[in-house]
């Protein structure tokens, strides 16, 4: 009976000793899904959710070659910089290398906005490619992915067959 009565007086304080998430320790990125970013990791990237293609949550600061994130596997080199916004955003700096389509190679430094990069957004894949297991599904209302959706279409970013195709999917999961 002691041992039980010992162990419930310890488990608040277990809870305590644990480690926020995300956080940046030791040259190592820990999302808040348990994902990590380390020096010798391959992120492997998908395509860009913003406008055009564009990536709205990974900039590419400085690049050797004709650089290009869509469909692309970054080998990590270095994890640094990490800082969270005024807003509440966590941002890291990686600097990687690169293989392009053609095989040579590069070397690029990018700022990214990792936890938004890795969340799939109305249906489409997030724009850095994680296992399954580490996926974090966005916490939104049906109003709020609709809303979001009609601004995709009417910037363009969507045609009327893929917003009707996703608005189905949306009302759908009702």
């Amino acid at each position: 009976m002691k041992k039980i009565l010992l162990l419930l007086f310890l488990c608040p304080l277990l809870s305590v000793a644990q480690k926020t998430l995300p956080r940046f320790e030791n040259d190592t990125l820990y999302t808040s899904s348990g994902y990590k970013i380390y020096k010798g990791e391959t992120l492997h990237f998908g395509h860009g959710t913003g406008k055009d293609g564009k990536f709205r949550f990974t900039r590419v600061i400085s690049a050797t070659g004709s650089y290009g994130l869509t469909n692309a596997n970054i080998v990590v080199e270095k994890v640094k910089d990490y800082a969270v916004s005024s807003l509440g955003n966590q941002y890291i700096k990686i600097v990687g290398s690169i293989v392009y389509k053609d095989g040579s190679k590069g070397r690029m430094v990018m700022h990214m906005a990792f936890e938004r990069a890795t969340v799939s957004v109305l249906g489409w894949p997030s724009e850095l490619i994680i296992p399954a297991e580490f996926k974090i599904a966005p916490k939104t209302s049906t109003a709020d992915q609709l809303t979001e959706l009609y601004k995709l279409y009417q910037d363009s970013v969507l045609t009327k067959n893929e917003f009707d195709s996703v608005k189905a999917k949306i009302l759908s999961q009702k």
